[in-house]
């Protein structure tokens, strides 16, 4: 620096940069918690009920069929998860268990399907379901209520398949049905988690301050950085 040329900012002077931050496919968990009870007894996909979610108690009035056309209502109040970008299911893992089997006879055949479902919205027309992940639990009579099966995303090829994209604001409908013509027999309890990964990398912007100081008889200034963690940058 030149004689005669002092950098003199003044104690408490703020530096004010913008930090924008890329974060590669985000990810969102979301639990499913499910009650499924001989009461729901015809071979009809099942959904959440609307005022206790855990309980799989409505009837949908349908066996679903991927790509067919459904209530438009059922992504309101039947949803597990509004996507908030377009993203596709990455994953999904948990358990499943019977209860009350010992005096069943035959097996009991129980899927579970998750479902990807567009909406009309401030209209009535009804919008496909596209089947993002299904898998089937085979129970024997008699089955102890210890028995527990892994419910797992990697039995089905669509489980993080980009081609099976959920769109910004769909829905995902979570499902539960017995085999055709079986006994109504038997409860299960299940708990599984759904990963969503974003279909394309989100970046944030956030500000960034440095602290300057300066002391004045010396004329020194020097600037101070003392960044948080947050902003440690990504490593490739």
């Amino acid at each position: 620096m030149p004689n005669g040329v002092h950098l003199n900012t003044g104690l408490g002077t703020m530096a004010d940069f913008n930090l924008v931050t890329a974060v590669e496919n985000k990810e969102l968990s979301h639990n499913v918690r499910m009650r499924f009870t001989s009461t729901q007894s015809t071979s009809n996909d099942y959904l959440s009920a609307y005022n206790h979610s855990p309980q799989f108690s409505t009837n949908s009035g349908y066996t679903f069929v991927n790509g067919n056309s459904y209530d438009n209502k059922f992504a309101a109040i039947n949803s597990q998860f509004i996507a908030p970008y377009d993203c596709i299911l990455k994953s999904v893992d948990g358990y499943i268990s019977p209860a009350g089997l010992s005096s069943c006879k035959g097996t009991q055949n129980i899927t579970i399907s998750i479902w990807g479902k567009g909406v009309t919205v401030g209209g009535t027309t009804s919008t496909s379901m596209t089947l993002l992940f299904s898998q089937t639990f085979t129970f024997t009579g008699g089955s102890s209520n210890q028995l527990a099966f892994q419910i797992d995303g990697t039995t089905d090829s669509k489980v993080n398949d980009s081609s099976y994209l959920i769109k910004d604001k769909e829905s995902v409908i979570v499902s539960v049905k017995r085999g055709v013509k079986e006994e109504a027999c038997g409860n299960f309890t299940a708990s599984f988690n759904m990963i969503f990964k974003s279909n394309n990398s989100q970046a944030t912007s956030d500000d960034f301050k440095l602290n300057t100081i300066s002391v004045a008889n010396s004329r020194y200034d020097n600037t101070v950085s003392n960044p948080d963690k947050f902003y440690i940058p990504l490593q490739k």
